[in-house]
C-alpha cells in the first residue's frame, strides 16, 4: 500500500493577474470528466480566489470527490482555473500512471467510501491533505500500465459506440418525423 501523498503533491498556487470568465473549469460528477465552465454568466467573482490548473494534473471537487468529481486535466484544459474549492494536484509519472490512478478511485464503492473522510457541518470537504493521506496499493509502473491498456481500450470502444449510437438515434427521430408527412 502507498499513500497518495508518494505520488501526488500540491503545486505551488498561482494566481492569474486577470480571471477570464471563459477559463473557469467545472468537474463533472460521477467520472464525467473536467470541461470549460459554461455557467459563468451569471457568476460573480466577488472574493474567490481562482489558480491556474496544469494538463495532467489531478483535479477534484472537495465538496463532491466522494460523488466521483474527480479527473485528470486534458491537454487542451492546460492553463485554465478552478477555485480553491476545486483544487488539482500534481502527479508524479514516473511513479503512477495517471489512468491507473483514476481506474482504481474511479470504483464507485472506492470512491463513495471517501465520503467518510470528509470534514464540515454544512458542506463536507475533503481536502488535500486528507486525500494525501489515502493508500492505494501501488505495483511497478509497469504492471500498472499493463492493467490500464485493456480498460482505455475498452473505454474509447465505448466512446466510439456512445457515439455511434447517439447518431441512430438522430436518424431514427428524423424518419419518424417523415414518415407521416
Amino acid at each position: 500500500m502507498t499513500r497518495l501523498s508518494h505520488v501526488l503533491t500540491i503545486p505551488e498556487r498561482i494566481k492569474p493577474t486577470y480571471i477570464d470568465k471563459n477559463k473557469l473549469l467545472t468537474v463533472k460528477l460521477h467520472l464525467k470528466g473536467v470541461a470549460k465552465n459554461d455557467n459563468t454568466e451569471t457568476l460573480s467573482i466577488g472574493a474567490t480566489n481562482y489558480y491556474i490548473r496544469k494538463k495532467s494534473q489531478f483535479i477534484y471537487g472537495k465538496q463532491n470527490l466522494f460523488n466521483g468529481a474527480f479527473a485528470i486535466i486534458p491537454d487542451e484544459l492546460d492553463g485554465y482555473l478552478s477555485s480553491g474549492d476545486v483544487p488539482s494536484l500534481d502527479v508524479d509519472e514516473t511513479k503512477i500512471n495517471p489512468l491507473y490512478l483514476m481506474y482504481y478511485l474511479g470504483r464507485e464503492y472506492i470512491y463513495k467510501q471517501i465520503e467518510k473522510l470528509a470534514i464540515g457541518s454544512g458542506s463536507k470537504r475533503v481536502h488535500e491533505s486528507t486525500l494525501l493521506n489515502l493508500e492505494i496499493p501501488l505495483s511497478t509502473i509497469e504492471e500498472q500500465s499493463y492493467i490500464v491498456k485493456p480498460l482505455y481500450t475498452l473505454d474509447r470502444k465505448i466512446t466510439i459506440e456512445e457515439k455511434m449510437l447517439s447518431c441512430l438515434l438522430k436518424e431514427k427521430a428524423y424518419f419518424l418525423r417523415e414518415m407521416f408527412i
